[in-house]
């Protein structure tokens, strides 16, 4: 259970997790992760963010969501996707049995609540070989980024412990400074970072989050490489890394003069 403020916090750190962090949308597109379970099995694997994972189930949703603002958009607010889901998922009501369906069908139920040229919307969003992050505009809001977390993502801090650095450094790291993935071409993999190996310190300190996220703000000011102290195995090294963009947590913000239709969606059905 969670607040309309807590889901947006949420959906922003979807968004930029998706935009910022996940670079195999480059070479993948949103069916193609479904297949992942066969290939990999659910096992760990280096470089997550080229090699994408379950992207289907969060893709999934942002994709529902600008269907959900476009029907809302063209019937005027008359219908919405609980209009279509009550029409295409009460079929049979009552019976437990599986009941598939088809790509035709799933567009005729879509044109039966309004008229439109569903088949090409979703084909160019389900193909498309980037994020699917155009329905959180379409429901009246934008992804902007600041220095400080919004207070779901504190939440999600303070429970795991660990420090998420996916949109600025391109890492992540475990709560005893051990690195659990690098971010494909992002700062830390230029610099030759890879995971398995632990963050002993930051800039001459121990490591901590708080040490790493102001030798980031450090960063920003002097324009100097962030000097990171790495172990693996009996080996230690500095790495020098590249970064002077400052900390950048998401937070989503009304666009000015839209229907909200995030807030409309997210009320309490009566």
């Amino acid at each position: 259970m969670e607040t309309a403020e807590q889901f947006r916090d949420m959906l922003a750190g979807v968004a930029a997790n998706l935009d910022r962090a996940m670079p195999g949308f480059a070479w993948r597109n949103i069916p193609d992760t479904t297949n992942d379970e066969i290939i990999v099995h659910r096992r760990p694997r280096p470089y997550a963010s080229w090699q994408l994972g379950e992207e289907y189930y969060v893709g999934g949703a942002l994709i529902w969501l600008d269907v959900d603002a476009k029907i809302r958009a063209l019937t005027h607010d008359r219908s919405s996707l609980d209009t279509f889901a009550r029409e295409f998922y009460s079929i049979d009501n009552g019976r437990d049995a599986t009941k598939t369906y088809t790509f035709a069908q799933l567009v005729a139920a879509l044109n039966k609540i309004m008229p439109y040229n569903w088949s090409s919307f979703l084909r160019a969003l389900v193909n498309a070989h980037q994020p699917p992050l155009a329905g959180i505009a379409a429901s009246g809001w934008k992804v902007v980024y600041t220095d400080k977390p919004n207070a779901f993502e504190q939440k999600m801090m303070k429970r795991f412990r660990g420090g998420d650095f996916g949109t600025t450094l391109g890492l992540s790291v475990d709560h005893d400074g051990k690195i659990r993935d690098v971010r494909w071409n992002g700062p830390a993999f230029k610099a030759g970072l890879g995971s398995g190996e632990t963050l002993v310190a930051v800039n001459g300190e121990a490591y901590s989050t708080d040490a790493l996220k102001q030798a980031i703000e450090s960063a920003q000011k002097d324009k100097q490489p962030i000097q990171l102290l790495l172990k693996y195995d009996d080996r230690y090294k500095t790495v020098p890394v590249a970064y002077y963009a400052g900390l950048q947590y998401p937070h989503l913000e009304r666009i000015k003069g839209t229907p909200d239709y995030l807030d409309q969606i997210l009320a309490a059905r009566k």
